[in-house]
């Protein structure tokens, strides 16, 4: 009896096992490719359904898609109607797991495992190595699969177990057993699997050792135990995350106790469309039916969902007025980095737009007494700072997460680009901006034909430093030539700048030399600025490449909204 719980239980750890590795192997072969995915066919409801079951048939997880949502929802990339669809369509795409096990592909098991192995061990290109681990993950998932049937042998020999699972029939008995036991194991594929397999089994009197109606019954218990693992997953996170993970319990509860009275047509209809006596085929049917028709049925309904959602969860506190913090680093993302690095490169994008904002602001205030714009500039620096610190540290942690060569790269060329974006705004705040101020403060003036010198150059630095921030935000633009090309015309300006200034030393004023300091200054400065642009435009460059290598390796190797509150 040992040895038979023993084997049990290895079966379903390594079923588990399995499905991580799978998952965890399919994020990081086509992290990019998912984000494309789920952004692109999630434009409505019912292409968010759609889309749900696709990725969810695929990575065998609506715990996965779910935190994948969560985190698109918590950085803006797509609103809680989408959401929604994406989790209804979910619980759908949960339910091939339940196929394939009663068609009984769990026989290529062993060439699964082999196959994978060799792939992950003996290749060299990465995506390839990714994509055996998958196979090495699913292989693992079937043979858990059967050794969790060659365990529940036992019960067909003990009554007492015989008499456990036909109390299952009562439905409110099944559906609180089927949500327990997903909670324990913490994969409603899990549940549904052992229930299939039991089916699946004789009694010594011929009859299957859990009934169709039973299985059902723990099916809908399943689809109920996972909400409540979202549920417990989403305390402490913002409000989006509360929000989806209250429609996944709510949905999941209403719609398996609406369907208790039902529980004989569900198993009428299972019966109608498999094959007689196979009682297996009768229960995986039974759960996609019971998925489809919810998703039918409530499809409609999704903006209903969203608004009383929004009543129940409301937005939090607003924040400060003209605070600025980051937005798109969801936490939930970290464990898909080519996600994470799309929620990093947005916020460095924002601190970008600030810069330049206040590289534009600079006109209006270096010439002038300008003390108002020398605050409104320390305070976007903040703003700058906040978000730099913010995708610092986000970015630290996505490291630990062992990442492939060209996300790597990525995050460090983005590492690089908020750095020196850090760097140019504390230039323009703290040495550039107060220049206007300090020299009326001390009585001194800018002639005409120096400030009409400046102009141009503060203008072209302005531009040069636009576009570095257009080729973070648009790969494949000319943006960074152009920036390139202002660097002779930036030497020819400052050229004749510096040689205009040394001229004017030689002028009687009193002040001159004070105020030859302070231009100087001024010139040395925007020089840097647009050396600071030139690093931005050819950091950008890099992570283009990487996005280009993972995007490549996807294809080849495989081959407004809800913000943070």
């Amino acid at each position: 009896m040992f040895a038979l719980i023993t084997e049990l239980f290895g079966g379903l750890a390594l079923f588990l096992f399995g499905m991580d590795l799978m998952t965890d192997a399919l994020k990081a072969a086509a992290g990019t490719g998912l984000r494309k995915l789920l952004l692109m066919l999630t434009r409505n409801r019912f292409a968010a359904a759609g889309t749900g079951v696709g990725v969810t048939a695929v990575v065998q997880s609506s715990s996965v898609t779910s935190v994948l949502v969560i985190g698109f929802i918590t950085a803006g990339l797509m609103n809680l109607e989408q959401g929604i669809g994406v989790i209804m369509g979910a619980k759908l795409g949960t339910t091939v797991t339940g196929q394939i096990i009663a068609f009984k592909i769990t026989e290529a098991a062993y060439l699964l495992v082999a196959l994978g192995f060799f792939m992950h061990f003996v290749l060299r290109r990465e995506r390839l190595r990714q994509i055996g681990l998958m196979l090495l993950g699913l292989g693992l998932i079937f043979v858990g699969m059967m050794l969790m049937k060659d365990a529940t042998a036992f019960i067909k020999q003990h009554q007492g177990a015989i008499d456990l699972l036909a109390r299952m029939e009562h439905p409110l008995l099944g559906l609180m057993a089927g949500t327990l036991f997903t909670f324990l194991v913490q994969s409603s594929s899990a549940t549904i699997g052992i229930i299939i397999v039991l089916a699946g089994q004789q009694a010594a009197d011929g009859s299957p050792l859990l009934s169709v109606q039973a299985g059902i019954a723990l099916g809908l218990g399943a689809n109920v135990g996972t909400g409540i693992t979202a549920v417990l997953a989403s305390i402490g996170k913002p409000r989006a995350a509360v929000r989806l993970a209250l429609f996944h319990i709510g949905f999941a509860g209403a719609t398996a106790l609406a369907w208790i009275p039902l529980l004989g047509l569900l198993q009428a209809l299972a019966g109608w469309l498999s094959p007689t006596g196979n009682h297996a085929r009768q229960l995986a049917n039974a759960m996609t039916a019971y998925n489809a028709i919810n998703l039918i049925a409530f499809i409609g309904a999704v903006p209903l969902f969203a608004s009383l959602l929004r009543r129940v969860v409301p937005p939090g506190p607003a924040a400060a007025a003209g605070s600025v913090t980051p937005r798109f680093l969801s936490e939930e993302l970290l464990g898909t980095p080519a996600l994470a690095l799309d929620g990093a490169q947005r916020e460095v994008i924002r601190m970008g737009a600030l810069g330049t904002a206040m590289l534009e602001d600079l006109v209006q205030i270096l010439f002038t007494d300008g003390a108002d714009g020398v605050e409104r500039e320390r305070s976007t620096e903040r703003d700058i700072d906040r978000l730099h610190a913010g995708v610092v540290a986000y970015l630290r942690t996505l490291s630990q997460e062992g990442l492939a060569e060209a996300e790597a790269r990525r995050l460090a060329a983005l590492l690089a680009i908020a750095g020196a974006i850090e760097n140019a705004s504390d230039l323009i705040a703290d040495e550039l901006a107060p220049v206007g101020p300090d020299v009326v403060h001390r009585s001194l003036r800018i002639s005409q034909e120096t400030a009409s010198r400046l102009a141009p150059l503060l203008a072209l630095v302005t531009a040069s430093f636009r576009d570095a921030v257009a080729c973070l935000e648009r790969p494949g633009s000319n943006a960074i030539a152009a920036v390139e090309a202002r660097k002779a015309e930036l030497d020819r300006n400052t050229g004749a700048l510096r040689d205009h200034l040394l001229q004017r030393l030689g002028t009687e004023d009193p002040h001159r030399l004070e105020l030859f300091r302070l231009e100087s200054d001024v010139l040395e400065h925007l020089r840097h600025i647009y050396h600071l642009a030139r690093r931005i435009a050819r950091a950008s460059a890099e992570v283009e490449i990487g996005i280009s290598i993972v995007t490549a390796g996807a294809a080849g190797g495989g081959s407004g909204q809800d913000q943070m509150a």
